[in-house]
């Protein structure tokens, strides 16, 4: 029952039913799963992290959930911790994707973008097709300055796909390499496709304000954040940029 109603992103009741069935036997290895996964869905990721290391203490060999913890100590940037469970969890299986996706992602919140780089081409070389792989290798790429290989990446993604995050990051990357007039109509094409997405108006903003137009970009941001006034980003950004004069 707590199973379904999780499914059904009904939580409180989720987790009701989940308490119940601890009650009957807290070393429940089944119903810790549960819960934790019900934790990880509402974001709660300590939560998530203090069920499922009670698993690992019975189970020190689950791999699926050492990936698990190290995914949620990844989604609190707790990127030290979360390489420790990941490489425990290839240790055990190095063929284990997530395992070896969520390792190159710590090491680029990090930015210890060669790490990155090197988990990311060993993935490749099984899989070099993956777009999702090939953005996270090019965001690397530019990271570490390597612009022009960086860009290779993300068109040979938007070769055979209408890549949503391959044209965001291509912008970002020409905008680094001085191509401000490129750049900026991927920026606007992006904006238009997607007018709820703050990204490609925050990078925008960041482009024009470092150009000289101060006005154009708080402009752009301040009609974002008048429909979207929910959106935290954005409100920091005209923040900063105010800062900055």
């Amino acid at each position: 029952v707590a199973d379904a109603h999780r499914k059904l992103k009904n939580f409180k009741e989720s987790e009701s039913y989940y308490m119940s069935a601890l009650q009957i036997n807290p070393r429940d290895q089944y119903v810790i799963v549960g819960i934790g996964h019900l934790y990880f869905a509402c974001q709660r990721y300590q939560d998530a992290i203090i069920w499922w290391e009670k698993l690992v203490d019975i189970q020190p060999h689950n791999i699926k959930i050492l990936t698990e913890i190290g995914n949620s100590y990844r989604k609190i940037k707790d990127f030290d911790k979360a390489i420790n469970y990941y490489e425990r969890a290839s240790k055990l299986d190095d063929r284990n994707f997530f395992a070896q996706y969520g390792l190159a992602e710590s090491y680029r919140g990090k930015k210890n973008f060669v790490k990155a780089i090197e988990l990311w081409e060993e993935i490749l070389k099984n899989d070099p097709e993956n777009k999702l792989i090939l953005n996270r290798y090019a965001d690397s790429l530019r990271g570490l300055g390597n612009y022009d290989k960086a860009l290779q990446c993300f068109d040979k993604i938007l070769q055979t796909n209408d890549d949503y995050y391959a044209k965001l990051g291509k912008a970002a990357t020409l905008a680094l390499m001085g191509k401000e007039s490129k750049a900026e109509t991927i920026y606007l094409l992006l904006k238009n496709q997607n007018p709820l997405d703050w990204r490609p108006v925050i990078e925008l903003a960041d482009l024009w304000f470092n150009s000289g137009k101060k006005e154009n970009a708080l402009e752009l941001l301040k009609e974002f954040h008048k429909n979207n006034p929910a959106n935290a980003e954005v409100g920091v950004k005209i923040d900063q940029l105010l800062d900055q004069g």
